[in-house]
């Protein structure tokens, strides 16, 4: 019979034939990422609940991976790291201690497969399903040592930091001729939002320049003024949670001769 262990937090129990499932205490929140896997920093903030939604599970490796568990196609491979074959990207957000303290979605280095450890968090993204969010508070080894499952908290309803869109600037001037303009997002990490535009001659759209779903820029168009009044209206950029941008978008009207 082969023999197991399981780890998570500091106990290591050894078990034959199935592995016990604990859980670590929901979330100690310790302000953003540590630059790398497994630094092992106690944190003495006071303990959150995990967020509502939050989803238990357990992932372990298979030879062959149409049998190994899943998460809507994510698996865990006998190599060793987290794939999938219906194409999620996985971005690391550091080492932490709890699912809610994964509150961010990184703007860069997004990869098809991701090698994490015990108290890491990751963010995942797939075209039919969005982003979703993980915290690995338990692994689980053979009796040599190597790495054949995860324990794992994950959200799949998630949207990044609930914070107002930056913009590199908040108001646009056309001429009576109409045209576009260009405006490029700052804030520092990814906040999924919607864009609109409140007048029928003014469209807005989003544009990414490194990753399809990582919105980098807003692109606004105007359609020529054949009046000789100005015009204005707003774009407005809004996230899930409601926090919105305004860019004010001014028109001229055409010159008097």
């Amino acid at each position: 019979m082969k023999k197991l262990i399981f780890s998570a937090g500091k106990m290591i129990i050894p078990v034959l034939s199935m592995i016990l499932l604990m859980a670590t205490p929901s979330c100690v929140p310790d302000g953003g990422p540590a630059g790398g896997p497994n630094k092992g920093e106690e944190n003495e903030t006071p303990v959150q609940k995990d967020p509502e939604g939050t989803i238990t599970i357990s992932l372990y490796s298979d030879v062959n991976p149409d049998h190994a568990d899943n998460i809507d196609g994510i698996y865990f491979s006998t190599e060793g790291y987290l794939t999938s074959k219906n194409g999620w990207r996985f971005s690391y957000t550091g080492h932490t201690n709890c699912l809610a303290n994964v509150d961010f979605i990184p703007r860069n280095t997004w990869i098809d497969q991701i090698n994490v450890s015990y108290e890491d968090g990751f963010v995942a993204y797939n075209d039919g399903r969005g982003f979703f969010r993980f915290f690995v508070y338990g692994i689980a080894t053979d009796e040599y040592g190597k790495v054949v499952g995860l324990l794992l908290k994950y959200d799949k309803a998630f949207y990044g930091k609930d914070e107002a869109p930056t913009l590199s600037k908040t108001s646009v001037q056309f001429s009576a001729k109409g045209g576009e303009e260009s405006i490029a997002v700052t804030s520092k990490t990814y906040t999924v939002f919607q864009a609109i535009a409140h007048a029928k001659w003014c469209t807005v759209r989003q544009t990414a320049s490194v990753y399809p779903y990582i919105t980098d820029g807003i692109e606004i168009v105007a359609e020529a003024n054949t009046t000789d009044e100005a015009r204005e209206t707003d774009v407005v950029l809004s996230t899930h949670g409601g926090k919105n941008t305004i860019v004010k978008v001014r028109q001229a009207g055409v010159p008097q001769e």
